[in-house]
């Protein structure tokens, strides 16, 4: 299939671009709820699970469907910090190191560590978790709590 990538329904409604009449029938809508946590996030990607995860399931941002793709971001922030700790104890090699042949060259932790920052952040965008990502989602976690069936009947009866 050519051009973009559908944005799934939920998402429509959080950039507040969805139309009735481009809804996709057939789409699956998970609960929100927070996933459960893998057992191999450690250290700093448990920290950001855990810090991360009830406010993300709060602005109805993650579902169980979206545990490995979470898990996948927590995991390279937790990369990304520990390469940066790791390039912050260096004292004079920290931007470049000394080949076998005495030559100066780039510390290939830095490379690493970019790679690191490059893969979170794409799993980050997903979340909303960047500032560009984030003006482009407007919730309203009240709104879409409300039961539309009883709001019907509340005006109803409210009317006669």
């Amino acid at each position: 299939m050519a051009g973009r990538k559908p944005k799934p329904t939920p998402r429509l409604k959080l950039h507040g671009t969805f139309r009735t009449d481009r809804r996709y029938k057939s789409e699956p809508v998970p609960d929100v709820v927070i996933p459960q946590r893998p057992r191999f996030l450690k250290g700093e990607a448990k920290k950001e699970w855990n810090r991360l995860a009830s406010k993300l399931a709060k602005q109805r941002c993650l579902t169980d469907w979206d545990r490995a793709v979470f898990a996948t971001y927590c995991q390279h922030w937790a990369e990304f910090v520990d390469i940066t700790r790791k390039l912050s104890k260096e004292k004079e090699e920290r931007y470049t190191v000394k080949t076998v042949g005495n030559n100066d060259v780039l510390n290939p932790l830095l490379s690493a560590r970019n790679r690191a920052f490059q893969n979170m952040l794409k799993a980050a965008v997903e979340f909303g978790l960047s500032p560009s990502s984030r003006t482009r989602i407007a919730t309203n976690p009240e709104q879409e709590r409300r039961d539309p069936f009883a709001a019907l009947m509340n005006r109803k009866a409210n009317a006669g």
